[in-house]
């Protein structure tokens, strides 16, 4: 999250970010992406993420999460915005023309 921080420290208002990630199910999880998280936990002490997880994280570190978009084997690009809409981060997440449902 440190490295999110910095990047929206220094970013100017209506600066987009995009982040090119594995983004698991809310629900059962697919087997490629449960050993994709436990090699993850293992070797680094991190984690996969779903959505709802990415979503918050963004918004935690300065970013509103705009959409997503599957760009297949459970890869996506997360599209973010350092300007954000008061109370954005309980609404639904606004879809980009082909993106993705919240669950992957």
């Amino acid at each position: 999250m440190l490295i999110l921080q910095r990047i929206a420290e220094a970013a100017g208002p209506g600066t987009t970010l995009l982040i090119v990630e594995r983004v698991v199910a809310d629900h059962d999880a697919s087997a490629v992406a449960a050993m994709s998280d436990l090699n993850m936990m293992v070797n680094t002490g991190g984690a996969e993420r779903t959505v709802s997880e990415w979503r918050a994280l963004t918004w935690s570190a300065g970013f509103q999460m705009t959409g997503t978009v599957d760009i297949g084997a459970g890869w996506y690009v997360i599209e973010t915005s350092t300007t954000r809409s008061e109370g954005a981060q309980t609404q639904s997440e606004p879809h980009a023309a082909g993106s993705a449902a919240d669950s992957p």
